[in-house]
């Protein structure tokens, strides 16, 4: 059997002894009245319900209509009504009621404020505000305003080292000024200021005392009758612990003595001496004024003393005692008893030996052989040589090794100086090379380079004026040439002078250790002038190969070494010419420049 049925949201339709609240298609057996059984095929449709919502706010004192029902007051409210489809639909409403008036209680600290509105206030009352909220009521609120004041608080605190102490959430052990901000009980801030001072722990004492037997010393709340090291806690100033270590030395009336001495050794007790065995009974008072009685108990015991000759060979020993002697002499062992005491034991001994030495003067690379053994280096050798018969022979080998050398030098000799190596004379430049031998007979060879220093000066003339160049670690010297003699200036010793008349003049220049003196030149102050200012220029200086002139007058030039040598003599004109030098040899060179009967020298650098 099939059956449709349409039933409301929340609604249950039965079958037999089945229920059935949500759509869908059931099959539900059943059985009947005759006992026979059926099948029923229900489909159930569940019609919709319209479930809608209003929310509302409005303001104290003012309501709100609803399907003909007033509402004032705040709430959830819901209204039923039938549907087309017969089935009951909801209408939720949702009804605020914004309050008008309101009273409230605030509490701030001082510094801070409250806002009500517009309005801000900081001391205490009582404040009305009419404020029109957001949804366009008017509000009436009164503040009931209360301002409590910060605190502050001051401390001084001891500390002992070690210690500590928390202030709020920061914990100090050092000494200091320190600012912290808590909340007191309202609430507000309370400022402790904290000056702390850490006290250091005082050093331990120590203290030795000495008693006499049935004496005590009491230490803070302690009594101390016996011998001891003792440690004691004491509370000193700010409450902090003071150590106090006392050694206790207790000395007892009775003393009981067992000595033992050697033959020869005396025993002291107080001021008596003992040194005989026997049993002795003292009375004394000790440093600490206690007094004591001393039962000794002494025992003397004797001492020996032995004398031993012996001969061995060299290299051998013998043991006296804990000793083991290698050397000729005589030696005085120290033995003891059983009973500690020193016995004396007096050893003679003699080498039975053939020593002999030997010396040996070798050079580096050399070598010595003794005894079939070799030898390369320097020092002390001992060797032996052994016998079948007795004792063997001792050789000690004294060896000296003597360099052989191996050097490179350079000599700079002036023109017509020499070198003398070994009994070799040199005069010219070049390398050598000599073999020479040391005092002790070695080879050693000597490679050296000879340079001859040779220069010739040379100067120029600028107006009245004499230069040459500056050469580094050179000396300078300028001369009057009279009577085929060099007459020099004194005190003209720089690359330049100044001369106030014509006439000859000569440069010395002296350049590790060798010195050379110029040519006289002739100088004519009258004949000199100024070539730059009469248009004559030469260039590049120092020069490679070609030499510019350029020259607004004709005139002509001659390049002279510093022997007087002409090189080059060329007529020069008006205007800019080349003179080659490229087969001149390099050095320092002099420019004669002749025009109109004037002369004018110049110094020019071929390279």
């Amino acid at each position: 059997m099939h059956q449709s049925v349409q039933i409301c949201n929340g609604d249950t339709v039965k079958v037999g002894s089945f229920s059935y609240t949500l759509p869908g298609v059931y099959t539900s057996p059943l059985t009947t009245i005759a006992g026979c059984d059926s099948i029923i095929t229900t489909e159930v449709t569940v019609l919709p319900s319209v479930i809608d919502y209003a929310d509302a706010i409005i303001c104290k004192g003012d309501s709100v209509t609803v399907g003909g029902i007033t509402y004032n007051t705040s709430g959830t409210f819901i209204q039923t009504s039938i549907g087309a489809n017969g089935c009951e639909d909801q209408l939720i409403i949702n009804l605020t009621v914004l309050e008008t008036e309101f009273d409230r209680n605030v509490t701030i600290c001082a510094g801070d404020s409250i806002k009500v509105g517009n309005n801000i206030y900081k001391s205490g009352g009582q404040y009305i505000d009419r404020l029109v909220s957001g949804y366009g009521c008017d509000s009436i609120i009164t503040t009931h305003l209360t301002v409590f004041d910060n605190s502050s608080l001051g401390q001084e605190i001891f500390l002992c080292l070690g210690d500590s102490i928390k202030v709020g959430a920061h914990t100090y052990f050092v000494s200091g000024n320190y600012i912290d901000t808590l909340q007191n009980a309202k609430g507000c801030d309370s400022l402790v200021f904290t000056k702390l001072k850490v006290v250091p722990l005082p050093a331990p004492t120590n203290k030795k005392i000495s008693l006499c037997e049935g004496q005590s010393v009491s230490v803070g709340t302690h009594m101390y009758t016996t011998t001891g090291l003792y440690r004691d806690t004491l509370a000193g100033i700010h409450g902090c612990d003071s150590i106090v270590i006392t050694d206790l030395t207790v000395f007892p009336k009775n003393y009981l003595q067992s000595k033992q001495i050697c033959q020869g050794e005396e025993y002291k007790v107080g001021n008596m001496k003992f040194n005989k065995t026997g049993s002795y009974t003292i009375g004394l008072k000790n440093y600490f004024g206690c007094d004591s009685i001393i039962i000794l108990d002494l025992t003397v015991r004797p001492v020996y003393a032995r004398r031993l000759d012996y001969l061995i060979c060299p290299g051998d020993s013998i043991f006296i005692g804990n000793y083991a002697h290698t050397h000729a002499g005589i030696f005085l062992d120290t033995l003891q008893s059983v009973f500690g005491c020193d016995s004396i034991i007096t050893a003679d001994i003699k080498l039975n030996t053939v020593q002999t030495a030997l010396d040996f003067s070798l050079c580096s690379g050399e070598s010595v052989t003794v005894n079939n053994k070799s030898y390369n280096v320097a020092g002390i050798f001992r060797d032996t040589l052994t016998k079948t018969d007795f004792c063997d022979s001792i050789l000690i080998l004294n060896i000296k090794i003597f360099p052989r050398y191996e050097m490179d030098t350079l000599f700079e000799i002036c023109k017509g100086g020499s070198v003398t190596i070994g009994s070799s004379t040199y005069f010219n430049a070049g390398q050598y090379t000599e073999y020479l031998q040391t005092k002790a007979g070695c080879d050693s060879i000597i490679r050296f380079e000879i340079k001859i220093v040779n220069f010739a000066p040379t100067f120029s003339i600028s107006k009245d004026t004499l230069k040459t160049f500056n050469i580094a670690g050179a000396s300078y010297q300028w001369y009057e040439c009279k009577a085929n003699e060099f007459v020099p200036f004194f005190g003209a010793t720089n690359n330049t002078f100044v001369i106030v008349k014509s006439g000859k003049y000569a440069l010395g220049i002296t350049y590790k250790g060798c010195t050379y003196i110029s040519d006289c030149i002739e100088i004519m102050l009258s004949d000199v002038f100024d070539l730059q200012e009469d248009g004559f220029y030469f260039y590049p200086n120092p020069v490679v190969d070609f030499l510019t002139i350029e020259s607004k007058q004709q005139g002509r030039i001659q390049i002279m070494t510093s022997l007087g040598h002409v090189v080059r003599d060329s007529e020069i004109f008006e205007g800019r010419q080349e003179i080659s030098l490229s087969e001149v040899p390099a050095g320092i060179y002099a420019i004669k420049w002749i025009v109109q009967n004037k002369i004018k020298y110049f110094g020019v650098i071929k390279l």
